[in-house]
């Protein structure tokens, strides 16, 4: 007996450890908490109505925060956030997208490698995406392929693609998830 609960207290020693590093060490800069975003590149506020193209370093992180504002992002980006209402973003690729607010349009030429949305009337559009989480109303993406999962959380929510896995996980009403019509 004291050999199983030592060995099971041990196993939950262990699976604790490596569930934290999991965390810690995959997740995006903006999931990891105030302490933990050293290297992210905020430009300054684009005016409403506002322009600006910036070039990412290869795998830099970056955080858009405006209202009415059109930012071009070129090369391959590490994590990027993108908060607050009426932002257009066009993008070459991204680790991860993090959208927070109300009608913005993504567009990523590139792949993603997760798609975060957290808001209501939200337009995506990307190549290949492995991961896709929405929580709002009335969001739309278009992507060419989800490889990994989808989970959606609202309703009215429309994701059009070749949806490559049988990870998908809808709560809600009138949600779409499937084959561009």
């Amino acid at each position: 007996m004291l050999r199983t609960r030592t060995g099971s207290r041990l196993a939950l020693v262990l699976a604790a450890a490596l569930l934290g590093a999991g965390l810690t060490g995959c997740a995006p800069w903006w999931a990891a908490g105030p302490d933990r975003d050293g290297g992210v590149h905020r430009p300054d506020g684009v005016p409403e109505g506002g322009r600006e193209s910036i070039t990412c370093a290869d795998g830099e992180h970056l955080e858009l925060t405006a209202t009415a504002a059109h930012y071009e992002v070129r090369g391959a980006c590490g994590d990027i956030a993108v908060r607050g209402s009426q932002i257009e973003v066009d993008l070459e690729s991204a680790g991860t997208v993090l959208v927070e607010g109300q009608l913005a349009r993504i567009a990523a030429s590139g792949d993603v490698g997760a798609i975060v949305v957290r808001g209501n009337r939200n337009e995506l559009t990307a190549a290949d995406v492995g991961t896709v989480t929405v929580s709002g109303e009335s969001n739309a993406l278009v992507l060419d392929a989800v490889t990994d999962s989808v989970e959606i959380s609202g309703n009215d929510n429309r994701l059009e693609g070749d949806v490559q896995t049988d990870r998908v996980v809808v709560n809600g009403e009138n949600d779409v998830v499937g084959p561009a019509s």
